[in-house]
């Protein structure tokens, strides 16, 4: 059973009357130049996941992470050790992102459409 909201004894509203963002979902795909590195991802500075990847020089793809997000997030990847990061404010209706390593740089994209891999 759900316990009562608190509600304040002024006014008779619920204390914690600010509205709960909605939660949505989406794809974040590691894709070119990734050798082996520790990718940090968090969210508001909160750790989603830790994951070492290399890239499948076949198909273009290192991993997929799916992501539940909140419109205003702040989404973090950082390479473990290497002082190399990327971050992206997320928007309502992200559904795809691309992040790649290339000569050091760490980049973070939106996409249009789910990447398709040979």
């Amino acid at each position: 059973m759900k316990k009562p909201a608190s509600r304040s004894r002024d006014t008779g509203k619920r204390a914690d009357a600010s509205p709960a963002r909605s939660k949505q979902e989406c794809e974040l795909h590691l894709c070119e130049g990734f050798s082996g590195e520790v990718i940090i991802i968090a969210l508001n500075r909160e750790l989603i996941e830790r994951v070492e990847v290399r890239t499948r020089l076949q198909v273009g793809m290192a991993k997929v992470i799916h992501l539940k997000y909140a419109p205003g997030d702040t989404l973090l990847l950082q390479v473990e050790g290497a002082g190399t990061a990327a971050q992206l404010e997320m928007k309502d209706n992200d559904r795809w992102l691309r992040a790649d390593l290339i000569s050091g740089a760490l980049t973070i994209e939106r996409i249009s459409a789910m990447p398709m891999y040979a």
